[in-house]
């Protein structure tokens, strides 16, 4: 006879089983899976992300859940209940790129400090195998649940949710799900996205190379620019007012780097964009010539600051707060100078008064905007009683006085019905290594631990209350 599980019967699981969790996590970090534009055939997403699929869906059949593959662009998990009906948990195991200034290889974890270090090991591969292992505490501590639950687990969350969209269209979605991509306690909102590429002509000037970034979505820490006509003598007296700028001669030629602090788009606070440190030097010091000095004194007004005063889209509002903007690319090609943009725009902007301002803004300084893409916001208002029971599983493990919010990060939760992001981060104010989208990103093994008490404590709530 099925009967709920304790949260003290999950936690002493969950410290049982703790280990093994660590190594099925490591499992799947080793898989560089950084989703790939153009894959065909199994492995829409590259082949790399096809393995991690692979490999995520065996861990799920492994511990006694059947599972899917839905055309190589996600899987999906289930443990069968009573009804049909299904209580989801969504997770992602593509990551974004590595990037520069790792201490060790980014693919090859390791234990450390009581940390799993590695890419993907917090954002988001070792969240999913909390989630798995919270269905099998439950499981095999013999819970039985009215709903059936679905651990879904996608392939493209960092570029654009192509996995979900095609989720979405061919299968139902649960009537309640939790995303475990996001700090603790309940996420119940995020601001709207919009991406654009920048485009402005530079032919004609002394500007031959530029560039910086790894991904739209990243603060970018290394940015490059490669000049004719400017001696390294003259710069060098430069450099004692530019710290994170150096310089070097390379073929006739000067090449410019700069070095910032990355990290995720959502939450620039305490990140330093090496793109705009570049172009203020090069502006302030009149280093480029002919439409690139334009372009360069845009680029440095334009990501000066992270709240989209920049650009002239600081909307705000009591819900969910500023807005922020960061330019997460940069690439010279062909005399063609782009810049991504990625905007988190607050839940009630008016966006089409957003765009309109955007576009002048740009188009003042010399730049069009293309490819743009704009994400619209979700919401789900605090007094739902689903945010009661998650506060209150939470509440039981890290104590009271938390209050759900609205952040600027994009997660599965906007492209499903009634879902909240639900964990497992908790604010660190001293962390050892980095966060998701930085380098060194590691996750503290106790986060993961904890959510296995707490998501099976929640599951079981949400269950009876849906």
């Amino acid at each position: 006879m099925s009967a709920a599980v304790s949260r003290q019967a999950a936690r002493a699981w969950a410290l049982e089983h703790r280990e093994e969790m660590v190594r099925d996590v490591m499992r799947l970090v080793r898989i560089p899976s950084v989703a790939e534009p153009a894959g065909s055939g199994a492995a829409p997403f590259g082949p790399a992300c096809a393995e991690a699929l692979a490999e995520g869906l065996a861990l799920c059949r492994e511990h006694g859940f059947s599972a899917r593959n839905l055309a190589g662009r996600c899987g999906v998990a289930l443990w069968p209940g009573k009804r049909a009906e299904s209580l989801g948990i969504f997770s992602h195991l593509d990551v974004v790129p590595a990037g520069e200034g790792w201490a060790s290889p980014p693919f090859e974890p390791r234990v450390e400090n009581g940390y799993i270090i590695g890419r993907g090991s917090g954002d988001n591969k070792g969240p999913a195998v909390a989630a798995l292992y919270a269905l099998r505490c439950l499981k095999e501590l013999g819970a039985g649940l009215e709903h059936s639950v679905q651990l879904y687990l996608g392939c493209s969350e960092e570029t654009g949710m192509a996995d979900l969209v095609y989720y979405t269209q061919h299968e139902p979605q649960p009537v309640f799900s939790l995303v475990p991509d996001v700090n603790f306690p309940v996420c119940c909102g995020e601001k709207g996205i919009l991406t654009a590429d920048l485009t402005c002509r530079v032919e004609g000037s002394n500007l031959l190379g530029f560039g910086g970034g790894v991904a739209s979505n990243a603060v970018p820490d290394r940015a490059f620019a490669l000049l004719a006509g400017v001696p390294l003598a003259e710069v060098e007296p430069l450099l004692a007012g530019a710290p994170g700028v150096e310089a070097a001669a390379e073929g006739g030629k000067l090449r410019l780097t700069a070095r910032g602090i990355a990290g995720h788009a959502a939450f620039p606070e305490g990140t330093e964009s090496a793109i705009q440190k570049l172009a203020a030097f090069l502006a302030q010091n009149a280093l480029v010539t002919g439409p690139a000095a334009g372009a360069m004194a845009f680029l440095a007004a334009a990501f000066g600051d992270a709240y989209g005063e920049g650009l002239d889209i600081d909307f705000r509002d009591e819900v969910s707060g500023r807005t922020t903007h960061v330019g997460g690319m940069a690439r010279l090609d062909g005399g063609v100078l782009t810049q991504n943009i990625n905007v988190r725009y607050c839940v009630r902007a008016d966006q089409a008064a957003l765009i309109r301002r955007l576009k002048a803004r740009c188009s003042a300084g010399g730049f069009a905007v293309e490819r743009l893409h704009n994400d619209p916001p979700c919401y789900t208002p605090p007094q739902h009683p689903a945010i009661a029971e998650l506060l209150r599983a939470y509440e039981a493990v890290y104590g009271g006085g938390a209050e759900p919010y609205v952040m600027g990060g994009g997660t599965y939760a906007r492209k499903l019905k009634n879902a909240v992001g639900f964990g497992p981060g908790v604010p660190d104010p001293a962390p050892l290594y980095g966060g998701g989208h930085q380098p060194n990103e590691g996750v503290r093994i106790q986060l993961l631990t904890n959510m296995i008490e707490i998501y099976a404590d929640a599951l079981q709530a949400i269950d009876r209350l849906v």
